[in-house]
């Protein structure tokens, strides 16, 4: 099975572009703008290895609340592809066997 550090690495680097971009205009980290990255975390690989799901989580400093979405990209690199996109988090994104859905928990609830 392949590891998914590059694909990792790439998501790492993609997170950190808008708050680069911010700071290299203010010429200073901020911790608002640490605030507006998003939180990368793996979920799954795919069991043929060629697909990952992982998550982003966002904070709002006013209202002091995370959102978190899911997300599929292929390992070997490629476009991501956003799974989930209403209120609240997901989590515990789990391929299932025949590695044909994703299932995932979402206030307490299982979904796939």
């Amino acid at each position: 099975m392949q590891t998914a550090w590059p694909t990792l690495r790439a998501l790492f680097f993609l997170a950190l572009l808008p708050c680069w971009a911010a700071a290299q205009s203010a010429d200073r980290m901020t911790p608002e703008l640490l605030w507006k990255l998003g939180r990368v975390a793996l979920e799954d690989v795919s069991p043929d290895g060629t697909m990952a799901v992982y998550g982003v989580t966002y904070f709002t400093l006013e209202t002091n609340k995370s959102a978190r979405d899911l997300y599929l990209v292929p390992v070997a690199g490629g476009t991501p592809k956003k799974l989930t996109a209403f209120e609240g988090s997901k989590e515990n994104a789990r391929f299932r066997p025949d590695g044909k859905r994703i299932g995932y928990l979402r206030n307490g609830l299982l979904w796939e």
